[in-house]
């Protein structure tokens, strides 16, 4: 899903009030962690990643790793964290500008 300027800033905007639910470690992107960002995707649209210190993957690997594992699409990467929006087309809670 591509998104529009005005749909990112918007979605930053709301990105700024939540914390990383997802930690990456030194393992990096593994089956276990898309299984986590799958099942966060379950019950939220907008999720937040921190890549740590030990990650030997840089921000942008990990976020195309996940936007390929999950379907979602990256709002934002700041230093190490990472803001995904994947859309729930049953029932959306977030709407886009």
């Amino acid at each position: 899903m591509e998104l529009t300027g005005k749909q990112k800033s918007f979605l930053r905007s709301l990105g700024q009030t939540i914390k990383p639910t997802i930690m990456i470690g030194k393992m990096g992107v593994t089956d276990n962690t898309l299984l986590s960002i799958r099942n966060g995707f379950n019950t939220k649209e907008l999720l937040k990643i921190k890549v740590q210190d030990g990650c030997e993957d840089t921000e942008e690997v990990v976020s195309e790793k996940v936007e390929e594992g999950t379907g979602s699409t990256t709002v934002q990467i700041v230093g190490h964290t990472i803001l995904l929006f994947k859309r729930d087309h049953k029932n959306p809670k977030i709407e886009l500008p």
